[in-house]
């Protein structure tokens, strides 16, 4: 039967299907009995191997851990090694330590026994490999391990290979290209194809899947879809909404709200083609209405929203205001536009969240070093509300996940960067040792300071006039070889080499928006309105309210959904009714943002 690791598509660990420890059971003491009686060394092996398995099946993982790494794995048959080595790679991955099990099974004497053993065990590597490769982003080799797995799997386990099979495809930038080991993934590759159209227009994307479904008549997914795709007809046959957006025109968000209107009205305009009153996108919206939440108490705007028939509401955008409007809200749908409140149960309400904060930066930051195999790292952001946010997010998921947190590290004025990073660094330390030992020899010493050596990432989160300061301090103390990981926040937007240049080598998520200096819309935009770093990224969450708000159904309920906007791939959190941002990764080099591989 196919075994398969649980996960989702980062480095974070799932949840372990450990059993309730109990008093152990009279086979694993026999079996451990008859190893410690056995005359043969091969004899005593094979029940050691056997107690270990006993041991990890009841929830003794360490003890079946310690049997099963000290015993000689030759004095085991192929299917004994084989799965010795599949419950070493479990165990692993239990613990957080993803690439230590990946190598387990990546092993070369694993790949040639494989070739001979039964299909139940190629199955469980099959599974295990895939859902680790998930785990650690490599999209592409984890869809190459499900197809493989599809070409010989039971017909009682393809349901769970499809299902990883299309998450890969989902996650991937790339679509792979035939040939292809299983006659079924070509139809997968196909509709993947048409999934990453969620930007269009999607009455197009429904056509798409209707000449799909003509194609590949006798696919799989005829009988069991996506559940994405199963809404998508619901959609794509809908009316045009009447639309209410609740911004702050006024006040001291006012800026923020009138960039996130001028992507709106941007992303509608373009929906309709020059001189045509009626727009190409059937589902644009039909009638908008804007409400200032500056200018109006939220309790009279909802009031107004449940005696007018809106079909969608987007925003509000203040903290304060979305919790507020979340506990009194119409039965319409709404993209909330900042992150709903954690505390309040949203599930049977129809309100998405959808936030730039800078949590979920920090967070991929920790999950893109954790990938790039580091494992000790120091933080340093600035003395600030929302420094102190990027810290504790990186902190957090980084020990979570199993890496060790050298330093936490706050900065502030500008004369104590230097202080803050020799002492972090441990370079004043190693003078002071050189001090000590010339005093005690009586004599001056060559010498050159070093920094710690147990540190191998530094997480930065920083302004770009910040970075300017603190990057080139690096080398100073002997410390340019750290990799270096930041957010978006480091990046103006706007390409400037000869200020950046001093920030090469460090590498930082973003928006595709940011990066895409050569897109017509946002060129169009900052044209009329002029932008600063901030609007740019407003109207970005302008451009994709307009687009996400006809798929809200689809995110809400269909746990597959991914949009690919210019914010990034939204998808909905496994828990509670939040949009996850996953943004692309780039790196300064020759004081230019270049996209990197994601």
């Amino acid at each position: 039967m196919f075994v398969s690791l649980q996960g989702c598509g980062s480095t974070q660990s799932t949840e372990s299907k450990t059993p309730t420890l109990s008093e152990p059971s009279e086979e694993a003491l026999r079996y451990e009995h008859l190893a410690n009686i056995a005359s043969e060394e091969t004899e005593r092996v094979v029940y050691q191997y056997l107690a270990a398995l006993s041991w990890y099946e009841e929830g003794f993982r360490d003890r079946a851990f310690f049997l099963l790494r000290n015993l000689n794995p030759e004095l085991l048959d192929q299917q004994q090694r084989l799965t010795r080595q599949l419950t070493l790679a479990d165990y692993h991955r239990e613990r957080g330590e993803l690439a230590v099990a990946l190598d387990l099974l990546d092993r070369d004497w694993v790949q040639t026994e494989l070739r001979t053993s039964d299909n139940d065990l190629k199955s469980r590597w099959a599974g295990a490999t895939a859902e680790l490769s998930l785990l650690l982003g490599d999209y592409g080799r984890a869809f190459r391990v499900y197809d493989f797995a599809l070409s010989f799997a039971d017909a009682a386990d393809r349901e769970e290979l499809r299902n990883g099979l299309w998450k890969s495809l989902t996650l991937t930038d790339t679509l792979p290209r035939a040939p292809f080991a299983s006659s079924e993934t070509a139809g997968w590759v196909a509709l993947a194809q048409i999934n990453n159209q969620s930007t269009g227009i999607v009455t197009d994307q429904y056509l798409s899947y209707l000449l799909w479904q003509d194609r590949f008549y006798n696919h799989p997914a005829m009988l069991n879809p996506p559940p994405s795709f199963t809404l998508l007809e619901q959609i794509a046959t809908g009316d045009r909404p009447r639309v209410a957006i609740l911004l702050p025109l006024s006040g001291d968000l006012a800026a923020a709200g009138n960039a996130i209107l001028d992507g709106y009205m941007a992303a509608r305009a373009s929906s309709y083609q020059p001189g045509n009153t009626e727009p190409a996108d059937p589902l644009a919206p039909f009638e908008i209405e804007i409400f200032d939440t500056n200018a109006n108490n939220i309790t009279s705007i909802v009031r107004q929203l449940n005696s007018k028939e809106f079909d969608l509401v987007i925003g509000p955008l203040d903290r304060t205001l979305v919790a507020t409007y979340v506990e009194i809200m119409p039965d319409i749908p709404t993209l909330a536009l900042n992150s709903l409140p954690e505390e309040l149960d949203l599930s049977e309400k129809p309100v998405l969240g959808l936030s730039l904060n800078v949590e979920q930066e920090a967070e991929q930051a920790a999950i893109r070093a954790l990938q790039e195999g580091h494992q000790s790292a120091i933080a340093l952001v600035p003395d600030s509300e929302w420094g102190y946010r990027a810290g504790e997010a990186f902190t957090d998921l980084w020990i979570a996940e199993g890496g060790n947190l050298a330093t936490f590290a706050r900065y502030g004025d500008s004369t104590t960067h230097a202080d803050l990073l020799e002492q972090n660094l441990h370079v004043d330390e190693s003078v002071s040792r050189k001090n000590a030992l010339q005093s005690n020899l009586g004599r001056a010493l060559e010498f050159t300071p070093r920094r710690r050596q147990d540190v191998d990432a530094l997480f930065l989160a920083a302004s770009p006039s910040q970075a300017r300061q603190l990057k080139p301090m690096l080398a100073f103390f002997f410390a340019e070889d750290i990799p270096v990981y930041s957010t978006s926040s480091i990046y103006s937007g706007f390409p400037d080499p000869k200020a950046d240049r001093d920030l090469d080598g460090i590498e930082f998520s973003t928006m595709p928006w940011i990066l895409d200096n050569q897109n017509e819309l946002r060129n169009n935009i900052s044209n009329q309105t002029g932008a600063s770093a901030t609007a740019l990224r407003m109207q970005a969450l302008g451009i994709d309210s307009f687009y996400l708000s006809q798929r809200l159904i689809q995110l809400h309920e269909a746990p597959d959904t991914l949009y690919r906007g210019v914010l990034g791939k939204l998808s909905k959190e496994s828990q509670g009714n939040n949009l996850e941002r996953m943004q692309v990764w780039a790196k300064f080099i020759g004081g230019n943002a270049r996209p990197v591989n994601n």
